[in-house]
């Protein structure tokens, strides 16, 4: 057996030499990754986000990178996605910052209210920030050894109902409301509602027997939750929050991979990040028409005084979350985070 093995190598030796073939290399070998993500698979975020990241990958790389998809937590709810990605259970995830807010508290800065106008705005700014170099990135995610690839925000959030139109801020007193938690939570509070955080599966049932009576969101991802014929009121234009699903890998296993690898990485999320926010800006405003047209939906569109009071009222709330944050470091960081947020979407101008 020995006589074969070492005959067999001679040969293979041999046929290398006289081809001018090369051995496997670093770079000739496919590189398998564990993507741990949280949607189903019909979700938008799952389709425009996580399987067009793996399918961009697979393509800039020739294939030499691939991604396996995990949806709907089958690796790990969302509590868990630091230490998946750290324990080396996962590569890859769309780790945002309210499912962490103990370890990446300023992140939730975007958020906040009135922070940004469009996804596409907001995910430039979001992604400057949180990428290497970014204040965010040096920050918190760099010292706590993550390496987002690439960031986005959903489109502005709003007041959606089942039985209570909001026509303005004091209709939103006593309303059970579903949030984002971390920053989201403050607004609730801060306009006399009451915030329950809850799952992306628990919202349906809880909507259906008013555990809430609404929650907060954008209108794209309502009919993927089946919940457009149990919610029937909303606002435009409150801007209320937002919500962010940023790419990340640990640095350990990012900086595993070769220069090559990362640089296939670094202009897949790009693309992606460019794809997911253009397209929520479009399907947003799609869906809300469908929405009044098709489920018979009323709007209340804020204008005019009425949204300078909202404004007011928002910017209140951001300073209350900076206060809180600010407090916990003993250093102005959320203050300075909104004001790095702001200065960045008005670099997108």
């Amino acid at each position: 057996m020995k006589r074969t093995v070492v005959i067999m190598a001679a040969v293979c030796a041999s046929v290398m030499l006289a081809s001018g073939c090369s051995a496997p290399t670093e770079d000739s070998a496919v590189l398998e990754l564990k993507y741990a993500g949280i949607a189903n698979p019909k979700h938008p975020a799952s389709v425009k986000q996580d399987q067009y990241f793996i399918n961009q990958v697979n393509e800039l790389s020739g294939g030499k990178i691939k991604i396996t998809l995990y949806p709907s937590a089958q690796l790990g709810g969302p509590e868990a996605l630091v230490d998946l990605l750290k324990s080396g259970a996962a590569d890859v995830t769309n780790l945002a910052p309210s499912y962490s807010p103990d370890e990446l508290p300023l992140s939730a800065v975007a958020e906040l209210p009135s922070m940004f106008s469009s996804s596409a705005e907001g995910s430039l700014a979001f992604d400057e920030l949180i990428t290497e170099g970014g204040y965010l990135f040096e920050q918190e995610w760099k010292p706590r050894g993550l390496h987002p690839l690439m960031g986005v925000t959903s489109a502005p959030y709003e007041v959606l109902t089942t039985k209570r139109p909001i026509d303005s801020l004091d209709d939103l007193r006593g309303l059970k409301v579903k949030t984002a938690g971390a920053a989201t939570d403050i607004t609730a509070r801060l306009t006399g509602s009451v915030p329950v955080q809850l799952t992306v599966a628990e919202t349906y049932n809880a909507l259906q027997r008013g555990t809430v009576d609404g929650r907060y969101g954008s209108f794209e991802n309502q009919p993927y939750i089946g919940i457009e014929d149990i919610l029937q009121y909303g606002t435009v234009g409150a801007k209320v929050g937002g919500f962010t699903q940023p790419i990340v890998m640990s640095q350990e296993r990012w900086e595993s991979l070769n220069p090559t690898q990362q640089s296939v990485l670094n202009k897949a999320a790009k693309i992606t990040r460019d794809y997911y926010s253009k397209g929520a800006d479009k399907a947003d405003l799609k869906t809300r028409k469908m929405l009044v047209k098709d489920h018979n939906w009323k709007l209340f569109e804020i204008t005019g005084e009425d949204s300078r009071k909202w404004e007011a009222a928002m910017d209140e709330s951001r300073t209350i979350w900076a206060e809180r944050i600010d407090k916990r470091f003993g250093a102005e960081r959320a203050e300075t985070a909104i004001e790095e947020f702001e200065n960045a979407v008005e670099r997108q101008g």
